[in-house]
């Protein structure tokens, strides 16, 4: 692999092994990528300069062939500054488009050749969201290149309505709140679900950072729009994320009239134990799956074997006794249980707790949960042990007395 960040181009070797080689031709403007496998034919893949608009060829047994402006080309030339070669590339770039480009991860260099075009860098300087939603719009579509450099001579809010997304100025400036520091890839898929719907774009217009989570949560509770509950929402951390679908989950429709009207979370959590009253006392019992025959759908066997401390929950009876001991809405998933998707289990150290975990095809995938009675979040060494256990650290048997002390409940070593 040669150095700098190029991971496509093998290490030269007299032994059969990739050979590969990067120049750069200065009075062409070309970097040039010669990859030759021990084995095989090889390839010869030409960038140019951003005076010829960064136009990408490569050339193989076949012929030589011009890349697709929305094809990458596998190799993330512009995080390899590193490289000599590469950097006598990147000069040809304005430093300026450089830096914005700089938060778009994999979309870097197919913003950058959209950017060779006047109207082109115009839009990514002022608004390169709706440069990557157009022109990734064209990809999947099958646009031709021509009408994609076409429409960008259009106005912002034509170009939204060319993706069949709500058009208006507004909606356009919208795009420049997107926060783009996040250090994760750009949901496209939020943003062209919640830019196609005129309620979705019209309740953010008083959002001056727009997260993903925010168009995350946007898009599961959109019920809340226009209440006080959604301004609530405009941040939320993980535990009261897990609150208002528990509570979802326990009644669904019956809490949303309920939700959308709490103003802070102390309201929240109010309706979300009046329903932990209602599951804990069989009310909502109904929710349970039923056989052909009406007969309640056993729990399927525990994903994992319980041991002396954590002791799995075969069924519907057990689940209820819990959540009752336990005063919190564990029933809620008994259904997910009876599906194959969920399994509880009870940690009886010291401390009390239920242990939800997700699961795939008879396997656990991950711990969702650890809340002890009334909810209260778990003491960190239980939490140490509980994971350890679930990932096999400890084969179902108790750790020996004394080793690992620091993550260990006392409880088990007495």
């Amino acid at each position: 692999m040669l150095k700098g960040g190029l991971n496509v181009l093998g290490a030269c070797n007299e032994n059969g092994l990739d050979q590969s080689s990067i120049q750069w031709d200065q009075d062409a403007q070309c970097l040039i990528l010669c990859w030759q496998p021990g084995k095989g034919s090889g390839s010869v893949t030409r960038v140019y300069g951003w005076q010829q608009g960064l136009s990408c060829t490569i050339e193989d047994e076949d012929g030589v062939f011009n890349l697709p402006v929305y094809q990458d080309p596998g190799i993330d030339l512009l995080s390899s500054i590193h490289h000599p070669e590469v950097a006598q590339w990147l000069a040809t770039i304005p430093e300026e488009v450089r830096l914005q480009l700089d938060r778009f991860g994999t979309h870097k260099f197919f913003l950058a050749r959209l950017a060779t075009t006047e109207s082109g860098l115009h839009l990514l300087m002022n608004n390169p969201v709706l440069l990557l939603l157009w022109g990734t719009y064209c990809g999947i579509n099958g646009q031709d290149e021509d009408s994609l450099y076409e429409a960008l001579k259009d106005k912002q809010s034509a170009i939204l309505q060319r993706m069949d997304l709500y058009p208006g100025r507004a909606a356009a400036r919208l795009l420049r709140r997107i926060d783009l520091s996040e250090n994760k890839p750009l949901r496209l898929d939020y943003l062209y679900t919640v830019w196609a719907d005129e309620k979705l774009v019209s309740s953010l217009y008083h959002q001056q950072h727009i997260t993903q989570a925010r168009l995350a949560n946007l898009l599961n509770w959109r019920w809340s729009i226009g209440f006080p509950l959604f301004h609530l929402l405009a941040a939320t951390t993980a535990d009261q994320k897990s609150l208002i679908d528990d509570t979802l989950r326990m009644a669904n429709a019956e809490a949303v009239p309920l939700l959308r009207h709490c103003r802070n979370w102390d309201h929240v959590h109010r309706v979300h134990d009046r329903f932990v009253g209602a599951v804990n006392t069989g009310m909502l019992r109904q929710k349970l799956l039923l056989d052909d025959d009406g007969q309640i759908v056993p729990f399927p066997a525990p994903p994992l074997e319980g041991s002396r401390l954590i002791v799995p929950v075969t069924s519907v009876e057990q689940l209820e006794a819990v959540g009752r001991a336990m005063d919190h809405c564990v029933f809620a998933y008994a259904s997910a249980i009876q599906a194959g998707r969920y399994y509880v289990y009870q940690y009886e150290g010291r401390e009390h707790l239920t242990v939800g975990v997700v699961v795939n095809n008879g396997k656990v995938i991950k711990v969702d949960q650890i809340k002890g009675r009334f909810n209260r979040e778990p003491t960190v060494v239980n939490v140490n042990y509980i994971e350890r256990w679930v990932s096999g650290d400890f084969v179902g048997e108790l750790p020996a007395r004394g080793a690992n002390s620091e993550n260990i409940d006392p409880f088990l070593c007495l």
